[in-house]
């Protein structure tokens, strides 16, 4: 018997596991895959993933960084407005996912978690005593508390959400992103990119709601681009992906020679949270709760962040001897740390996109709603921050209205 047992070893299950281990509650962390294992990601971390103390020595570790992003280049649809921006501070670190994650799970084990890989949890069920039961292929494991972190399709995670009633709504909002780590010499992302590493993201590829991109690093480059679920059932994905690499060949933002495997794909939540992400005594986290930005599809902090409030919840409980309202306060606690906003950002992006040309113009010629813009994306400044409201009506009447007589 386990006090918590977390499914999904990403880094919301990993955080999680992580400080309740630290606590000296007996949790188990179980995940379907081999560890090390590939991650369809970009791979940037942005920047209040420094919020947690112990992530600054991954921060400062090169072998695990391979760069800091302090730049970006923004291109509107149509490729008429484009606008650099330059941070002293960084925007976001860049990672191979399989590295990252697999450092987040030592430190959970470091902490006493028990960690056991290619595990299927395959069922869940909560009988009469309140105990959480989870099934794999061999085994029946128990646990007073259990996480759900299996990402947007888990097994585990899609039958919890069925029976909150969500399930259908989550399916008609996912997005799909797919994207390729590119071997490039340093000496020519050094040229092109610079010491910032700036990214490169460019908006609506392919008439897509979503953007593709180029995060470059050390070596490499993660090139991909992202849309609605539909949208890119409706697409030649591997032509599209052509497509983008000779537009960035033909801006020199690319070698000539460039070559590359595979291009991979996964889904990702795009509506914001759903509406309740508990269970009786199971609480959904990370990416099964829909813990990821709508606008830029970030959601390693929000993963993260998720854990780290699952296990304050539980810690609490376990301490009090009070499982009755563990979920109403996880759900409260990320609702009141992120999830509101994460909720606004949905709305942010469906304007963000159908007002595509004009946002990117007023960025342009605004270097302070440039910035905004750039906060917003990278989590830096609250979605419903009042003072983006007024800048744009304000470039709207300057750059629109009044230009015009």
């Amino acid at each position: 018997m386990y006090d918590v047992i977390v499914v999904g070893a990403g880094p919301a299950g990993s955080t999680a596991s992580r400080y309740l281990s630290k606590s000296g509650l007996k949790v188990l962390l179980l995940d379907k895959n081999i560890f090390p294992r590939r991650k369809t990601c970009a791979g940037g971390l942005c920047r209040h993933i420094e919020s947690f103390p112990y992530i600054h020595d991954i921060l400062k570790d090169k072998s695990l960084i391979k760069s800091v992003c302090r730049g970006s280049i923004t291109i509107s649809p149509s490729g008429r407005y484009e606008y650099s921006y330059i941070s002293s501070d960084p925007l976001f670190y860049n990672v191979f996912r399989e590295e990252f994650d697999s450092k987040l799970v030592d430190l959970a084990v470091d902490m006493g978690t028990e960690f056991r890989d290619n595990t299927l949890a395959k069922d869940v069920n909560v009988i009469s005593d309140g105990t959480v039961e989870i099934y794999s292929s061999n085994d029946i494991y128990r646990c007073k508390v259990a996480i759900i972190a299996d990402g947007a399709l888990g097994v585990i995670g899609s039958y919890i959400r069925k029976k909150i009633g969500v399930e259908k709504w989550w399916r008609n909002n996912l997005d799909i992103a797919v994207a390729s780590e590119l071997k490039v010499d340093e000496g020519f992302i050094d040229r092109i990119y610079g010491v910032e590493r700036k990214a490169i993201l460019k908006f609506r590829w392919s008439n897509l709601h979503g953007y593709a991109w180029v995060f470059p690093k050390r070596d490499t480059v993660n090139i991909g681009f992202g849309g609605m679920k539909d949208e890119m059932k409706a697409i030649d994905v591997q032509q599209e992906f052509n497509r983008y690499l000779s537009y960035l060949r033909n801006r020199s933002l690319l070698p000539k020679n460039i070559t590359y495997s595979k291009v991979y794909g996964a889904p990702l939540p795009s509506g914001g949270p759903i509406s309740k992400v508990y269970y009786s005594n199971i609480l959904l986290a990370g990416d099964a709760a829909g813990f990821v930005s709508p606008l830029s599809g970030e959601g390693i902090y929000y993963a993260m962040e998720s854990g780290r409030i699952a296990s304050k919840v539980i810690i609490s409980s376990f301490e009090n001897d009070n499982f009755n309202v563990i979920g109403r306060n996880y759900q409260r606690n990320c609702f009141d740390s992120f999830g509101r906003n994460l909720k606004l950002l949905s709305f942010y992006k469906y304007f963000l996109m159908f007002f595509s040309e004009n946002t990117h113009k007023y960025a342009e010629l605004d270097p302070l709603l440039r910035r905004y813009y750039i906060e917003v994306f990278n989590g830096d400044r609250k979605a419903l921050d009042p003072m983006i409201s007024v800048r744009f009506i304000k470039d709207f009447l300057m750059f629109d209205i009044f230009q015009r007589r």
